[in-house]
Order: C-alpha cells, then structure tokens, then sequence
C-alpha cells in the first residue's frame, strides 16, 4: 500500500476544541465573500492512508473578519463522524494582537533557527500569517513541534512561546483576542469528496450515491450547488461507517469540507 506524508493530529492537545452537544450550527454561506485568511496552521508529516490524507482540514483558521474556526477533537466512539468536525467562535476582529503575538514568537522571521528535533517521522508543523489582503503569506515550517530533544535552551524557549501563542489564540484567549458569543458548531456549505472502491463494514449502512457516477481514479472532485445542499441535509445521519453505491459497487467515499478561503480542489493540495 502506498502512503504520503500528511497531516496528522499530533498537536490535536494544543490545537483541538471538543463541541459542546446541543450547541448551535453555523452553516457557512455558499454566495457570502470570505474575508482574508489571517493565520492558518496544519500539520504535515507521517505515513498513513492517502484518505485520510485528503480528509484532513487545518487545525486552526484565523479570519479577518473574527471567525476562529478550529478542527475539534473526535472521540473514540465508532463509528464516528463521516468528516471532521469544525468548531466555530467569532473574536473581535482587530488582528493587530493576533500579528503581534506571531512576531513576537518570531513567527514573522523567516531565517530563525528553530532547530531538528533528534526524533523521526515525528509531523512538523506548518504556520501560514498573511498580515493584509494584498500581503504574500509568510510560511514557517517548524519541525516536531513538541519535541525538544537535541534542541538549544533558545530553540526551546521558542518552540513553547510558539506553542502557548497557538493555544491561546485558537481557545480565544487574551491577549491576542476576545471572545464575542459562544462556540458553534461549523459546517461547510462547499465540499469535495474522493472515492474508492470499498465494501460494507461493522455497522455500514449502504445509501445511493446523490452525483455523478463514482470512479476510482483517487482524483479530488468539486461537489456542485445542488450536491452540497443535499449532502449538508444527509450530514445528521452519515457517520464513519457510511458506504455508498454507484454504478452497481460499493463506495468508501472521503468527504473534505472547504473552509472559507478555499474554493477549489487545488486550494487544498489536490
């Protein structure tokens, strides 16, 4: 079997927001103009199957509009979501604290040594910061966030300011943001999915495919309007173990929900 390296959950601890059960749905709007992405972190890194690869979303997406989108935490409950849950909360919108804190956790240097942890095939982290519209992002890649093995006091030091300005900003904590109303479910209004040959497994219950016929050429494919309104409705009641039938096979299908500043498959790598 082939592997990629990938996003995986390693600083799910840091990052990662549980739902609150009962708590009110965001629905994203498909025609409302998405303000501009402010800071984005993901992980890269491990070996696992390229479906799960593809249904990683970033762990955390800051908005200039105030939205703080979050990946939250899945249980071990099987079976579990058919895609991974976002969490939402909306923060004041000044982002003046938000850049402050990323330079000032050298976020904004793109020549500081953060050092090679001695570990392997341990994810890095990567930290995308745009400071305007019109600004290119700056990109840093920090290798094994979290682990300090064969690391400088300073390299250290470094790596967990990093880590405290991450966990802050994304459980919207002071001082780099405040929060104004509570934490919400998200969920996409745009989606893509790729699709494989599968077959029923514990507890699968098997549904008739709602678009075009299912290949399994392994490419990422833009759900249409009609598409997403359908499978947004079906969301309550696909988990995990949902199969899929097209063409007369059995399908594992992997959902990916776009977030607001991603319009295409090639926006997410695909």
């Amino acid at each position: 079997m082939k592997f990629h390296r990938v996003i995986t959950a390693n600083c799910a601890v840091v990052l990662g927001l549980a739902l609150i059960v009962g708590a009110p749905i965001a629905r994203a709007q498909q025609t409302q103009a998405a303000p501009f992405l402010v800071l984005e972190v993901r992980t890269t890194g491990g070996f696992v199957m390229p479906s799960f690869q593809f249904g990683q979303v970033p762990q955390l997406a800051v908005y200039s509009n105030g939205t703080v989108l979050t990946a939250a935490v899945v249980g071990a409950k099987y079976p579990g979501p058919i895609a991974q849950p976002l969490a939402r909360h909306m923060v004041t919108p000044d982002m003046t604290p938000v850049l402050s804190g990323a330079e000032q956790a050298h976020l904004l240097d793109p020549k500081f040594d953060w050092g090679i942890p001695s570990a392997a095939d341990v994810p890095s982290t990567e930290i995308k910061i745009r400071q305007s519209a019109a600004a290119a992002a700056n990109v840093i890649v920090i290798p094994s966030l979290g682990i300090d093995a064969g690391l400088t006091k300073e390299q250290i030091a470094a790596r967990k300011l990093v880590q405290s300005y991450l966990y802050r900003v994304s459980l919207a904590l002071k001082p780099y943001v405040s929060v104004h109303g509570s934490r919400q479910e998200w969920i996409s209004g745009r989606w893509t999915y790729r699709a494989q040959a599968g077959s029923k497994v514990s507890l699968s219950v098997v549904r008739p495919w709602f678009g075009s016929a299912l290949t399994s050429d392994g490419q990422c494919t833009l759900m249409t309007k009609s598409q997403n309104e359908k499978l947004v409705k079906m969301l309550p009641k696909l988990n995990s173990a949902t199969r899929w039938s097209s063409g007369g096979k059995i399908w594992y299908v992997t959902l990916r929900p776009l977030l607001p500043h991603e319009r295409n498959c090639s926006d997410i790598g695909y």
